[in-house]
């Protein structure tokens, strides 16, 4: 059996491609936090109307829940051979409410600038400017 279920966030915004038939592809990856040192980066594919979906909804920092079969596939570049995982989802829930997704139509709100306070700085105090060929090490 096949099967890898993650829950992360998206690292980045989808990315369309289409294959030579014509049919949509959407590509992400998402970071998954479970091991406390260092997040899991797991790169998603998902084909057809899912993946038009994605499209549609999915936005950077999106938390998603992914499901689908572990690939492994072969790729060669200037004669080195890698070995590429990714996740080919055949199911993909939002898991980031609609009202926290950002509009792509929309530019963000302005944020009031706060007003801008005087400070008071001692001006008789001179502040020495040391050079790095003046440095003792």
């Amino acid at each position: 059996m096949n099967i890898s279920i993650i829950i992360g966030n998206l690292t980045r915004e989808p990315e369309r491609y289409a294959t030579q038939a014509g049919d949509s592809i959407c590509r992400f990856t998402i970071a998954n936090n479970d091991d406390k040192e260092r997040p899991i980066f797991v790169p998603c594919s998902t084909y057809g109307k899912l993946s038009e979906n994605c499209l549609t909804y999915l936005h950077k920092g999106s938390k998603v829940l992914v499901s689908g079969k572990l690939r492994i596939y072969e790729s060669e570049k200037d004669g080195i051979k890698y070995k590429n995982t990714e996740i080919y989802c055949n199911q993909v829930e939002f898991l980031t409410p609609k009202n926290e997704q950002p509009d792509n139509d929309m530019p963000f709100p302005d944020v009031p600038e706060r007003p801008q306070e005087k400070r008071k700085y001692p001006s008789d105090k001179k502040e020495e400017v040391v050079l790095p060929d003046d440095m003792p090490f």
